[in-house]
């Protein structure tokens, strides 16, 4: 996937209709445990729309499926309408158009998988045959001040907002970084902005960030905290 604009395809998809895009996900509910070149998963319903379903068990840290589908800048995928929920972003400005099964991800505050170099989605614990494969979408979500869709997961830990990573608690920041379930560009720009600060606790924390998976300093200190409205005015876009 090539992180230069420059590389990026132009895009001139018209958004598809919602009958449409139900008629594939009945289509691929359908159509077996195969989609798109994933393997083990199947489509159903769910009590907000549909979803993606483990077909087979997925260990901690198995790969699940990857992101694919055309690139879009933010303002073509604001121009898909009611249709602009389903890119997930994998840049300040880029983001991809997902094809099924990516398309019908889920979100949930306790996720059960996690992103990895912005467009895999891996198992974060074992996920049983018949569960709901859900991700958080703020772990992918950077710079966008419109941020704040209602959340309906359900889950005990729900945050009743799904909104940018930034926005998320410390302890919440930490616990995904530390697992290393966070988009690639997200962990560049925080990368980037401890990098050019010179005091001694930032640059404990840039030290950490050095590592992989990403650790979080152990005394605590906030990462993205530090640099919040920095870190709003490097991703904005527009």
């Amino acid at each position: 996937m090539p992180t230069s604009t420059a590389a990026r395809p132009i895009c001139t998809k018209a958004p598809e209709a919602p009958a449409t895009l139900l008629h594939r996900a009945e289509a691929l509910a359908r159509g077996g445990w195969e989609i798109n070149g994933a393997t083990g998963l199947y489509l159903d319903r769910t009590p907000t729309g549909w979803g993606v379903f483990a077909a087979k068990p997925f260990g901690a840290g198995e790969h699940i499926l990857t992101f694919s589908g055309p690139e879009l800048t933010l303002s073509e995928t604001l121009a898909l309408g009611a249709w602009s929920m389903y890119p997930v972003q994998i840049g300040a400005d880029q983001f991809v158009d997902c094809a099924p099964p990516g398309a019908f991800m889920n979100h949930s505050c306790d996720p059960n998988a996690g992103i990895r170099d912005s467009v895999r989605l891996v198992a974060r614990r074992l996920i049983r045959p018949g569960e709901q494969i859900m991700m958080d979408y703020s772990t992918c979500m950077s710079g966008d001040p419109e941020a704040g869709m209602p959340c309906r997961c359900g889950s005990e830990s729900c945050r009743r907002v799904i909104g940018n990573f930034e926005d998320l608690s410390e302890p919440v920041q930490r616990a995904y970084l530390e697992n290393a379930d966070v988009a690639e560009f997200i962990v560049r720009i925080l990368k980037a902005n401890l990098a050019s600060t010179s005091s001694a606790q930032v640059a404990d924390v840039a030290q950490a960030l050095a590592a992989e998976p990403f650790h979080a300093p152990a005394d605590g200190s906030s990462l993205s905290g530090i640099h919040s409205a920095r870190f709003r005015e490097t991703t904005r876009v527009g």
